[in-house]
């Protein structure tokens, strides 16, 4: 018998990370609490260049780069004195000032059933590389977990709503400890 669609964990994780990222976008739009591009550039001690998301889950998609890419982007543009600069590789903005290369590796994204529990674990780690040569300067790591129950395991969207939850707080982690590593590396 032919397993329907839905059963695929790419599907699954796909699905709710499509759904994150269209809601943390529309989010940070209507909130309006970011400052003006032009007055952040002006004031930001280090400039970020977001590189490549190498993915070591089981789960790989297209979908979990964009949504690690996208939680990235949020986190690290919600620092203070941090500078994101556009995905395009000729963006003039840092001109001469600080700017780290920062590289994603999604470790380990996975749900594991016990009994009559799931356990849902995300694993993020970042490089941060100094610019221009793009020596290492560090490397910051996140981890988290939680937990539900087989029934949110069969259900497509609560199953990849927390998968998605559980790796945005995973990016969470590993970004907490971000700023003094970013000024850090663009010190030298």
């Amino acid at each position: 018998m032919k397993r329907p669609v839905w059963h695929s964990m790419r599907w699954i994780v796909g699905f709710g990370l499509s759904a994150l990222l269209w809601a943390t976008a529309a989010d940070a739009a209507r909130a309006g609490k970011t400052p003006s591009a032009a007055r952040r550039v002006s004031n930001s001690e280090v400039f970020v260049r977001l590189g490549g998301v190498r993915n070591g889950a089981k789960a790989a998609s297209k979908s979990l780069d964009a949504a690690v890419r996208a939680a990235t982007r949020e986190r690290f543009s919600a620092l203070p004195g941090v500078h994101v600069l556009a995905d395009d590789s000729s963006s003039p903005q840092a001109n001469g000032r600080p700017t780290v290369l920062v590289t994603a590796k999604v470790r380990d994204l996975s749900a594991r059933r016990s009994g009559s529990d799931v356990f849902y674990s995300a694993e993020v780690e970042y490089t941060l590389h100094r610019m221009p040569e793009e020596a290492i300067a560090a490397t910051l790591s996140g981890h988290a977990s939680a937990r539900g129950s087989v029934s949110d395991m069969k259900n497509p969207g609560r199953n990849s709503a927390i998968q998605a939850s559980v790796l945005d707080a995973a990016v969470s982690s590993a970004i907490r400890r971000a700023a003094k590593a970013l000024r850090a590396a663009a010190a030298h």
